[in-house]
């Protein structure tokens, strides 16, 4: 196949896929960075047809199309940092890359002698930008993003080396012995292609992948306090009691409610009432540990997961809770009248610790315990539940 094939077959893959991909973004505002990608795959379709014109003039077309080229990995490199949840628009590793392709062109129209120059120069500047967007998605790249982000950093950092060889085959001449000069052409068109698709099937896996993490999360989080809901904080138990065994230590739970909520609802309003809980969440986050696991169980109720604490130490992080919630306070103003007045807050919490021959459903219905006594005790304090066969710590 030569290359003029080569060429052609590769602008109808961009120019139809630029153009369904342009159906997909009007159609689907949720996919982020894919109006760039389109955007790259057009510019790579212009790059193309500028392949296709005859050369007339010794620096047409040639120059334009080096230039669309890396201005396509640019867009590239710009919906990659869209996707990525990059707040930039514009890279500037990007910018100065394209003015040194602008430089090499002018130099080349002011001397035809710098021609194999420009060839080097361009190889090596688009191996510079395929790298910054391969080593970028490996520096951003979540857990759950990982395989497709590696493998669409395997194919710029491969097309990356690709461009260096190129570079150092022209720089020693090597590019220009005959019918090897023709393969290596042949096959960098053909790479082209292969590196449009591989990036195209990158970004869809990658696409769904978020998406996919989006509604889990959606799925798994109460979406006024963003905190875990029930489901998601029975699986955490559930993980750390299959890992007791290998760790040989223990895991505590509180229960957590917040004392006459209902008050607040019925007196200020339930905007009041939400703004109060979100505030409360704040305060009891401020006082967890960063590997304990916090959820809203129900209403003003809310769970606590504390890997690694015995009862002594659930204790210090309960009564942190505790001390946190009592130190929030609003102002509002009550539904019947129109002066401001206080919100204050408390909270009762029951604690169980895990102990062998314990399941979750029975460690909950301990931490239950213990929050319904402190509640009967008068409510603002930290029980653990009497069934442990140790008095509370509140008691010593």
């Amino acid at each position: 196949m030569d290359s003029i094939t080569i060429i052609q077959f590769g602008a109808a893959i961009l120019g139809m896929g630029g153009l369904c991909l342009c159906v997909v973004s009007a159609t689907n505002r949720r996919l982020r960075g894919l109006r760039w990608l389109t955007a790259a795959f057009a510019t790579g379709f212009l790059c193309a047809i500028f392949m296709l014109m005859p050369r007339q003039l010794p620096n047409w077309p040639i120059i334009p199309a080096d230039c669309l080229a890396l201005i396509a990995f640019a867009l590239l490199h710009v919906a990659v940092m869209e996707m990525m949840g990059s707040h930039k628009r514009l890279s500037r590793v990007s910018l100065i890359l394209l003015a040194l392709t602008a430089a090499a062109d002018v130099a080349q129209i002011l001397n035809a002698h710098f021609m194999v120059l420009r060839f080097i120069a361009v190889s090596l500047i688009i191996a510079t930008q395929c790298l910054a967007t391969g080593v970028f998605l490996l520096k951003t790249a979540r857990r759950h993003e990982k395989p497709p982000a590696y493998f669409c950093a395997f194919i710029l950092l491969f097309f990356a080396t690709f461009n260096i060889i190129r570079a150092g085959l022209i720089a020693t001449r090597h590019l220009h012995q005959g019918r090897w000069d023709i393969l290596i052409y042949n096959f960098t068109y053909a790479l082209y292609i292969a590196v449009a698709l591989g990036l195209a099937f990158g970004y869809f896996w990658m696409s769904t992948t978020q998406l996919s993490s989006q509604l889990e999360y959606m799925a798994g989080t109460d979406p006024l306090t963003r905190l875990y809901n029930r489901r998601m904080f029975l699986d955490a138990c559930e993980r750390e009691v299959s890992n007791l065994n290998s760790k040989r230590t223990t895991f505590s739970i509180l229960m957590v409610d917040l004392d006459h909520f209902k008050k607040i609802n019925d007196g200020f309003g339930h905007s009041v009432g939400d703004a109060a809980l979100v505030a409360a969440v704040e305060a009891m986050q401020n006082a967890t540990r960063g590997s304990d696991v916090l959820a809203r169980w129900g209403g003003e109720e809310f769970a606590a997961l504390l890997p690694n604490a015995d009862h002594i130490a659930a204790y210090i992080v309960a009564e942190r809770i505790r001390t946190n919630v009592e130190n929030v306070e609003m102002t509002a103003s009550p539904i019947e009248q129109q002066e401001q007045s206080r919100v204050r807050l408390t909270a009762s919490i029951g604690l169980a610790t895990y102990q062998n021959g314990d399941d979750i459903q029975s460690l909950l219905r301990r931490a239950d315990r213990g929050l319904y006594q402190a509640k009967n005790a008068g409510r603002n304090r930290v029980l653990i539940a009497p069934s442990l066969g140790e008095l509370p710590l509140s008691a010593m």
